[in-house]
């Protein structure tokens, strides 16, 4: 029976099976997912949790209320206790207590008493030493059994008190003397003021701000409750302090809130109680008042967060921080001003979805069951006949076109034999044009052959379609830079640009090709050497640059000379005339010096012709210094000259010459910046004559002194690597030689050595 035509269509029937396939998968996946109970879990644990940072949050309130109860208590009975003592008086300290030689007082350890149940006593050196010292300092120490009740709070650190005589009295004991300096004043520190009449008029029990403890235990809260005494005046304040870490292990040590929990304890606006991550302070009595908000790392969804629930002071709150969803928990500490918030990632209390063991494995086994089903048939009605058409196209691509017998003919799948009958359509056209681009490729290769230069084509991607020759100054850096340079430009335009590699230059230059819409498609690239062009252009350049030189100093030479024969006549007739012989003469000799010097330049800045002659090496270096004598005396560089006046030289073309001297001279100048000494040393060496120009600037390294001479090598930011070359070139040219070298004073030296007689040539 012949199926339907859309029947027979492999996309149908891998479609119908794929939605059977997933319709069924669907159906189980849901199935199990309506066993899983994730949101009533999560909400469960949040009300968990909820509840537990209440509970905590009744816990530390407690805690707070029965701190307070006891140091009111304890506060109340000391001051009955005080004021029925009477006026006894002591004329000296109690038995049990020293004058140190500091003048401070302490208590001696009774080694025969727990140290909870003594009490230290200190008191500064700069404490008035009187009867009613004496006298607080025996009735305090009643205190040591109300203070031994309260320290057997887990939570309490110390408990103490501190009067209007600077006493100290502390339980448990402890070494008080090395804590304090001998002039350390407790009427000063944050729990005795915060309880005096003007900071605590109700006289009630209050809390300090955490401060870092005075005997470095911590950071501490302190409750205090003020005494007065019979005359209803302030005497001091009785104090217990909680240790914070102390506190909070106590409540929380048997609370887990996972690898990413932190808890906070902050007042109303937002400073800081406690939270995780707090770390212990060595500074004595330092106030801890920063807001949270203020250390800056609360993001702003986190402070929008805190602060709502700082407000309402309890709920539940979620936000996203740095891509982590955060719950925050927070509840009211009765009795106080402030709120315990506890953080917590998302992912810590929502559970996730989770399939049991028994149900993955048959989930696992229905799937490999219905693959390995879909697998058998696509293997039959597909695979086969697309592996006999594999097999043509391999003989293709080995170049055998000649066609074979067809089994993807007989396919009831019409997808494959419409594939077959192209297939047989494509391999007679591909022979065709196989023939038609191996001509053409004889032909383009006959042409790249005789190119010089290199040329290659890539397309937008960077990949060679064509090349001729392989060349470091196309190399895959540069193609790519330039194809993302085209790729920028909406219509694409030809490009040239030279590239220096070595000694060498090369001058690019890049054709683009574009599609019908105008987009890139590949690009031309041509590569020639013009390394001896571009030389010759520099130093020609370097030539001109001197003949401009010279005839800008020719023309301001000739207007001088005017200016001075008007000064000399005028001085002439003023000498006659008698007037100031002594001053006038002065203006002839300044006159007749300058005169000297534009004959100098003139000298200089004269045409060369073709002529041989004698050429005096030191004046070309003495024209050369006096050009740059404003450079010298700028830089403060000292110019020394040992000139033999019999250093000269037979040639042709003094330029050459003037060229040589000059680069030398200005690199020495360069090389030393300020401050320097310039050495020029000129003599005759048999038919040589020898120059050397020193200098004490930067030395030039043992492995570049050679390198210095190449054509683009400079270690200058703004030099071009050509000078040093030209000098070289020119010298040779010459007869001669330059070298470089630097001795252990890491002075710098370029010996130049010329022949008298030079070639006629130069």
């Amino acid at each position: 029976m012949k199926l339907p035509e859309i029947l027979c269509s492999l996309a149908t029937r891998v479609i119908v099976i794929f939605l059977l396939c997933s319709i069924l998968y669907l159906a189980i996946f849901i199935t199990l997912s309506a066993w899983q109970t994730k949101n009533k879990s999560a909400q469960y644990n949040k009300n968990n949790l909820q509840e537990i940072t209440k509970e905590k949050s009744q816990l530390i309130s407690a805690g707070f209320t029965q701190i307070e109860n006891d140091t009111t208590n304890m506060g109340i009975w000391y001051q009955k206790l005080y004021r029925q003592s009477g006026e006894e008086t002591y004329s000296s300290l109690p038995d049990g207590y020293r004058m140190n030689q500091d003048g401070t007082i302490t208590r001696l350890r009774d080694r025969s008493v727990n140290r909870t149940r003594q009490s230290a006593i200190y008191v500064a050196g700069t404490a008035k030493k009187s009867a009613a010292l004496y006298r607080d300092i025996a009735i305090s120490e009643q205190l040591d059994d109300a203070f031994a009740e309260v320290v057997k709070n887990k939570v309490v650190t110390w408990a103490y008190l501190v009067d209007k005589n600077n006493i100290l009295r502390c339980s448990p004991y402890s070494d008080l003397k090395a804590q304090f300096e001998t002039d350390h004043d407790q009427r000063h520190d944050p729990f005795y003021l915060d309880a005096n009449e003007e900071n605590d008029p109700d006289r009630v029990a209050v809390w300090t701000k955490p401060y870092s403890d005075y005997l470095r235990t911590g950071w501490m809260i302190t409750c205090s409750y003020p005494i007065y005494d019979e005359k209803d005046r302030f005497y001091g304040v009785v104090c217990i302090d909680l240790s914070l870490n102390k506190l909070m292990k106590r409540y929380f040590s048997d609370f887990s809130i996972g690898d990413t929990g932190r808890i906070y304890w902050l007042t109303k606006d937002g400073g800081i109680y406690y939270q995780s991550d707090m770390k212990d302070s060595d500074e004595q009595g330092e106030i801890f008042s920063k807001s949270i908000f203020e250390k800056g790392d609360v993001g702003s969804a986190k402070e929008k967060a805190m602060r709502k629930a700082l407000k309402s002071g309890r709920g539940i709150y979620e936000y996203s921080e740095r891509r982590q969803e955060k719950i925050l928990f927070c509840s009211r500490v009765s009795d106080t001003d402030t709120v315990l918030l506890i953080e917590v990632n998302r992912s810590e209390i929502v559970p996730r979805n989770r399939i049991d063991l028994p149900t993955a494995l048959i989930l696992i086994l229905v799937t490999i069951l219905m693959s390995f089903i879909f697998l058998m048939w696509l293997r039959y009605n597909f695979s086969h006949p697309m592996n006999d058409l594999v097999k043509r196209a391999n003989r293709i691509s080995e170049g055998d076109y000649s066609l074979i017998r067809r089994a993807a003919d007989e396919s009831e799948l019409r997808e494959i034999r419409d594939l077959d009958r192209a297939f047989t359509t494509m391999n007679a056209r591909i022979e065709e044009y196989t023939r038609s681009i191996s001509k053409r490729n004889k032909e383009i290769s006959t042409i790249l052959e005789t190119i010089e230069g290199t040329l290659l084509i890539v397309n937008r991607n960077g990949e060679v379609v064509v090349s001729s020759r392989e060349s470091e100054s196309v190399s895959p850096e540069i193609v790519m830079r330039e194809l993302a340079k085209l790729r920028q430009d909406p219509h694409p335009r030809m490009d040239s640009e030279q590239i220096i590699l070595g000694s060498e230059v090369y001058r690019n230059t890049y054709y683009p090709i574009c599609g019908e819409g105008g987009e890139l498609s590949e690009v031309v690239i041509s590569s020639d050497k013009v390394t001896q062009s571009v030389l010759l252009e520099k130093e020609v350049q370097q030539m001109e640059k001197m003949a401009g030189i010279g005839q800008f100093a020719a023309a301001i030479v000739h207007e001088l000379k005017n200016h001075l024969a008007v000064m000399k006549g005028a001085a002439y007739i003023l000498k006659l005339e008698g007037v100031n012989i002594e001053e006038v003469g002065r203006i002839e000799r300044a006159a007749d010096e300058a005169e000297k010097v534009i004959y100098t330049l003139l000298d200089y800045s004269r045409d060369d012709d073709e002529r041989m002659e004698m050429v005096h090496v030191g004046t070309f270096i003495r024209q050369i210094l006096l050009l740059s004598n404003k450079t010298l005396i700028r830089q403060n560089i000292e110019v020394v000259e040992n000139i033999d006046s019999s250093c000269y030289i037979h040639m042709g073309s003094p330029e050459a010459l003037k060229v040589i001297l000059q680069n030398i001279i200005i690199n020495a100048i360069q090389a030393i910046g300020v401050d320097g000494r310039i050495e020029i040393d000129c003599r005759r060496d048999g038919d040589n004559v020898a120059i050397s120009v020193k200098d004490d600037g930067e030395p030039i390294p043992a492995d570049l002194r050679e390198k210095i001479f190449e054509p683009f090598y400079t270690t200058k930011e703004d030099g071009n690597g050509i000078g040093l070359w030209i000098t070289r070139r020119l010298t040779d040219s010459l007869g001669g030689t330059v070298t470089a070298t630097t001795d252990e004073n890491s002075v710098t030296e370029f010996d130049i050595i010329l022949p008298v007689n030079t070639p006629k040539d130069d």
